[in-house]
């Protein structure tokens, strides 16, 4: 990995994770959502 990049990894797909994905988006980030599927 470059210098100043970093990975995000979101676990959990529910609403707390998206609002986390959501919000990371505002900020000009990337990040990866993780979920189990039942």
């Amino acid at each position: 990995m470059g210098a100043g990049h970093r990975s995000i990894l979101i676990a959990g797909a529910g609403a707390t994770g998206l609002a986390a994905a959501i919000e990371l988006a505002r900020r000009g980030k990337a990040g990866r959502l993780a979920s189990r599927e039942r």
